[in-house]
């Protein structure tokens, strides 16, 4: 349908054009902000590959509830700055 009512008016196909035009580089924006995001906190691939070694071992059959847990335990923040390596952990901010 919005194929046929472009093709009837240039116009529309335009702005469909524009519009994706807009759609792209705003993800390529957000990726690249994430990207940078991630880049400055090394700490959550060390966090998420932790959980996901603990998931798989584990199995848990409540998952979302085995996921609470882990990321509620005080002691994580500690594990995950150990297995991070020659980063300085200070006061919860890694530095």
């Amino acid at each position: 349908k919005d194929d046929k009512m472009a093709t009837q008016n240039p116009s529309m196909e335009t702005l469909i054009a524009e519009e994706e035009a807009r759609l792209n580089k705003t993800k390529v924006d957000l990726r690249l902000a994430n990207a940078k995001y991630l880049q400055k906190h090394p700490e959550l691939q060390t966090l998420v590959s932790l959980f996901m070694k603990s998931v798989l071992e584990d199995e848990p059959a409540d998952a979302m509830s085995f996921a609470c847990k882990y990321f509620c335990d005080p002691e994580r923040e500690e594990e995950v700055a150990q297995h991070i390596g020659g980063v300085e952990f200070n006061m919860g901010q890694y530095v």
